[in-house]
């Protein structure tokens, strides 16, 4: 399903910027990918956005790869 243009906002015009999004790239999920950019593009915030690539273990990846003190 496709993130909303209102729900992306709200999380990229909050001041708090510890926060990373992390998106796993699967081919069915890339026109959902290039929207979050193009509302994280209008906020600067594009720098928030990380993307792992889709495989076996890109969920566990995801996951591991945050930092303690990100939300």
């Amino acid at each position: 399903s496709k993130v909303s243009d209102k729900t992306l906002s709200s999380i990229f015009n909050q001041n708090y910027d510890n926060y990373r999004i992390i998106l796993i790239d699967k081919s069915e999920t890339r026109e959902i990918i290039q929207s979050i950019y193009k509302v994280a593009r209008r906020y600067n915030k594009e720098h928030l956005i990380s993307i792992v690539r889709d495989h076996s273990d890109g969920f566990y990846h995801a996951i591991h790869s945050c930092r303690d003190d990100e939300i």
